[in-house]
């Protein structure tokens, strides 16, 4: 299985003793350090731990879309069309991220959408619409949604 997430974190452990290959992107570098610091007393050599900047501000809202595209989403373009066993969205840039990733996931692959409580509508995900939502939780604050891409 290989795995991309945007933000790093306890996912990054977790999906690195199911998967063969974790793909993580993280903007903060003191997370990235703190993080992969975890990775390495762990001895966790499957993942790809990338630090990568954002291209605007923090404080400056998301937008639905960037032209150009920024380069934490672009990574999406290193990775082959359907070569995706699972997306993990829980990071910056979480639309058009959700968005991109779509076509990189595998049928029968997972798209992870965490915070869903930040769009008062999910059509703006754009998340095809054969695609199921096999799952959607919340703890009453935050909600999060797993998608599955048909076979």
């Amino acid at each position: 299985m290989t795995v991309l997430e945007f933000g790093c974190g306890r996912s990054t452990h977790w999906f690195s003793q199911l998967a063969e290959t974790v793909v993580s992107i993280e903007y903060d570098a003191d997370w990235y350090r703190h993080v992969g610091e975890q990775l390495r007393l762990a001895r966790k050599s499957n993942v790809d731990l990338r630090l990568t900047p954002l291209n605007h501000p923090l404080e400056v809202a998301e937008q639905p879309d960037y032209d150009p595209v920024p380069d934490y989403v672009g990574i999406l373009d290193s990775f082959p069309a359907e070569s995706l066993d699972v997306v993990l969205v829980d990071g910056h840039y979480r639309t058009i991220c959700a968005r991109r990733a779509a076509v990189k996931i595998a049928p029968g692959g997972f798209l992870i959408i965490d915070d869903l409580q930040r769009w008062p509508d999910w059509a703006h995900l754009t998340i095809p619409e054969d695609w199921e939502l096999v799952d959607h939780s919340s703890n009453g604050v935050k909600s999060a949604g797993i998608w599955q891409r048909p076979h």
